[in-house]
């Protein structure tokens, strides 16, 4: 359900529970002050936009930054969002 052919493609309806987000954590996490930054695939920019979608879905309203840079990553902050990771 990932890919299409040789493109990466998020499900439709995907949304990311406990597992997800510790893997996602653990794979590509970074804390930041009081915020943390989840990675996103670089080479996959049309990723981005559903896997923010995705987490504002369950509750965690990321803020998508650096798109046009090399390190593009969903930022998470307050305290009740970051409890969630």
């Amino acid at each position: 359900e990932w890919t299409r052919g040789a493109v990466k493609a998020v499900p439709p309806q995907w949304l990311p529970g406990p597992r997800e987000l510790r893997a996602w954590t653990l794979a590509s996490g970074t804390p930041e002050a009081d915020r943390y930054l989840l990675g996103l695939d670089p080479p996959a920019p049309d990723t981005h936009s559903p896997l923010a979608s995705a987490m504002m879905r369950i509750g965690i309203a990321p803020t998508l930054i650096g798109t046009r840079g090399s390190r593009p990553a969903l930022r998470i902050s307050g305290r009740r969002r970051l409890s969630r990771l």
